[in-house]
């Protein structure tokens, strides 16, 4: 393989990786700013697939999921930590990381925080935009969090 080469394909990974990271970025983002969940769609690909633990196969059934999840919150601040990420091949990306979300469910008197592991498989698509095709959002745990009158 010449210089060139070589040089090309470094990029073509760092651009990758940097591509899945921005998706990330937004996701997060696109959660917490709460409904309508219509601003999720452009995230995923038409057939991506859902598991949180349970499977949703399609862009359709992930925003319905999500409906449900985000209509029952006041806020929400997500973050994704430890991140890795392994291009697969072209145009094909898998995260994996840490995630810990700050909440407040509708009419709740306490906060949350829960906790898990992101497995995610990104693809780019003819628009050069990265989508996910599989979202895995594995839940490792939940606290409630006492708030400031309770210390």
């Amino acid at each position: 393989m010449s210089g060139g080469d070589d040089t090309a394909a470094r990029l073509e990974r760092l651009e990758a990786a940097e591509g899945v990271r921005e998706l990330l970025q937004r996701y997060t983002a696109t959660v917490d700013a709460l409904p309508p969940v219509e601003r999720l769609a452009d995230l995923f690909c038409e057939d991506a697939v859902l598991v949180n633990p349970d499977r949703h196969e399609g862009r359709a059934a992930i925003l319905d999921y999500y409906g449900g999840v985000l209509g029952g919150l006041e806020w929400s601040r997500h973050h994704v930590v430890n991140s890795a990420i392994e291009v697969e091949g072209p145009g094909r990306a898998r995260h994996r990381g840490a995630f810990f979300a700050l909440l407040r469910r509708a009419g709740a008197d306490s906060d949350l925080l829960v906790f898990g592991d992101y497995d995610d498989v990104a693809v780019r698509g003819e628009d050069g935009r990265w989508r996910f095709a599989v979202k895995g959002n594995h839940m490792a745990g939940t606290r409630t969090l006492a708030d400031d009158s309770e210390r």
